[in-house]
């Protein structure tokens, strides 16, 4: 079995509305694709050797289509954002990390194959309930397990493009 390690962080104060983060995994060929086994995430800033925890959520989301494809803010204000989405394939995992939380792994979709590039997105909440810069620098690490063959890929690629069929 081939395996792939991807870990880095968003520092404090990342701007979730202008960059993300893209992982080149784009073989062009479909014969070597990608699904995450595991994933975590945590605080990176720390005060005296201690964590220091922001008093916001964080929220990462790991997901396989272009940039447009990871949340935006609702037009409506507090309450009217679709940040984490199940219900869009190209989403593939996500993480919700609380204020006393010393990591949280990854809820991830089991049947999710990544053909192409992967793309990791970070923010928090402001007091008003609105998604904001981060306020506190977050590490994740994301393990990524090899599946050969076209045909993975060929699924992979009909299960993003088609949100009614979860079966595949």
């Amino acid at each position: 079995m081939t395996i792939n390690v991807v870990r880095g962080n968003f520092v404090t104060g990342h701007d979730w509305t202008v960059t993300q983060r893209m992982v080149p995994m784009d073989n062009m060929d479909y014969s070597r694709n990608w699904r995450v086994s595991y994933g975590v995430v945590w605080y990176a800033d720390s005060e005296g050797g201690n964590i220091s925890f922001p008093n916001e959520a964080h929220q990462l989301v790991v997901a396989t289509n272009f940039p447009a494809s990871l949340p935006q803010p609702g037009a409506g204000g507090a309450g009217t954002q679709n940040q984490t989405d199940a219900s869009n394939y190209s989403q593939i995992a996500w993480a919700n990390l609380q204020s006393y939380a010393a990591q949280t792994p990854l809820i991830v979709d089991p049947l999710h194959v990544i053909t192409e590039d992967m793309f990791i997105q970070c923010w928090s909440f402001n007091a008003a309930g609105n998604p904001a810069a981060i306020t506190a620098g977050m590490n994740y690490m994301i393990v990524l397990e090899a599946l050969d063959g076209e045909k993975v890929g060929l699924m992979g690629i009909i299960r993003q493009s088609d949100a009614n069929n979860a079966s595949i």
